[in-house]
């Protein structure tokens, strides 16, 4: 959620992503349930601050920046909910505002009833229900608050500061929860509910049922990642489908980077969790470390590294060591010579990338879109060596 923020410093944000489509409309999907602010102080921003409230920026944009899990991925389908909960913080804010109406100004009291009431009229006409549906356009990227030029943003009742950009469909007839909660449960402890496979059928059907939609939702489907599937000998051909599917970094380290990493590597050993030791510094890990033309080098693995709040910190850290335990329960380390210390290789389920220390830059490789066949993967290390030599 940010739609109304200052949108000068996301114009950028907005543009830079890549627009790439995922392969025969296979999506993932998620419910954003939109709740109501939390104290009278939040909603006395909303009303002198934000000027609308999270549904009302909805409702009335195109496009909005939105809070987004960091598996999201370009094409992903959103169901916007205002949450069933808001109406007994909406009635426990206006109980409040009454004990407190001598303690406040005339017109304080007066422009928090009328947006208590504005919210009470609003969660009539959409609460408990999926108002709208969404299309991620945006590639997730972490924005701190400092990022929106926005002193006040820390008012905001949600946690979460990682954001896609996303197309907005508003429903002629919104799909109440009770129409689908045997099928889904929709989480009380985050504003993000993971809908999959013949669950997101279900519920892409229920709402077609009752409403015109885009073309590419009625088409979307949402096939689960077959990893009982995935080997060494299809890895390549089965994720080329199924990449964008992985939700965890460690789906993704198992049966994608770690069968590359086999490829790319001149030794037949992955080395996993690498303990990194610098004087003076705490030790870190590498999520891998490899053998490549004749030196050792770190690798790091993300589901999205714009989703990082700082990536360049986190890989700097396995630079300029002055030991690496590659193997720590044998007392296997490396030492500054044998390894590129000024770079790390970075992973991602979009792209390649290698960070230079010196540069203080991450370097883009290579599009994983263009890893068809086995011999695309040699170009790409040939690719990597030549960055690593240069």
């Amino acid at each position: 959620m940010i739609s109304r923020f200052d949108y000068s410093n996301l114009k950028e944000f907005q543009v830079k992503h890549r627009l790439l489509e995922p392969s025969k409309n296979i999506v993932q999907a998620f419910i954003s349930n939109i709740s109501f602010p939390k104290t009278l102080d939040e909603l006395y921003f909303y009303a002198t601050e934000h000027g609308s409230f999270n549904i009302e920026d909805v409702l009335c944009e195109k496009t909005v920046v939105w809070t987004s899990p960091k598996w999201a991925k370009i094409g992903d389908t959103v169901f916007f909910m205002h949450s069933k909960t808001s109406k007994s913080i909406i009635t426990s804010l206006r109980t409040q505002l009454y004990k407190e109406k001598n303690d406040l100004l005339q017109e304080e009291y007066h422009i928090l009833m009328d947006w208590i009431n504005r919210g009470l009229d609003l969660y009539g006409r959409y609460g408990g229900k999926i108002f709208a549906i969404g299309k991620v356009i945006g590639a997730p990227e972490h924005i701190s608050d400092s990022d929106n030029n926005y002193e006040d943003a820390s008012f905001y009742h949600w946690g979460s500061r990682i954001y896609s950009n996303i197309e907005v469909f508003v429903l002629e007839k919104p799909i109440d929860i009770s129409d689908f909660n045997d099928f889904i449960f929709v989480s009380r402890q985050s504003g993000i509910t993971p809908v999959f496979g013949k669950e997101y059928i279900r519920l892409k059907n229920l709402i077609t049922s009752k409403n015109e939609t885009p073309k590419q939702f009625k088409e979307s489907v949402a096939t689960p990642l077959p990893l009982t599937k995935i080997n060494s000998e299809n890895w390549l051909e089965i994720t080329e489908e199924f990449r964008r599917s992985f939700m965890l970094e460690s789906q993704f380290r198992s049966y994608y980077v770690d069968y590359l990493l086999g490829i790319i590597s001149d030794k037949k050993t992955i080395y996993k969790e690498c303990r990194c030791i610098k004087k003076n510094k705490p030790d870190t890990f590498a999520d891998n470390v490899i053998y490549i033309n004749g030196k050792y080098i770190p690798v790091e693995v993300k589901l999205s590294i714009t989703a990082e709040p700082n990536i360049k910190g986190q890989v700097e850290n396995y630079c300029n060591t002055d030991e690496i335990y590659i193997d720590f329960k044998r007392n296997k380390k490396i030492l500054p010579k044998e390894v590129y210390n000024e770079n790390v290789i970075v992973v991602d389920t979009e792209d390649i990338y290698v960070f230079d220390i010196d540069k203080y830059d991450l370097k883009h490789i290579l599009s994983l879109n263009k890893l068809s066949k086995l011999s695309d993967v040699q170009k790409l290390k040939a690719a990597i060596i030549n960055e690593l030599i240069q």
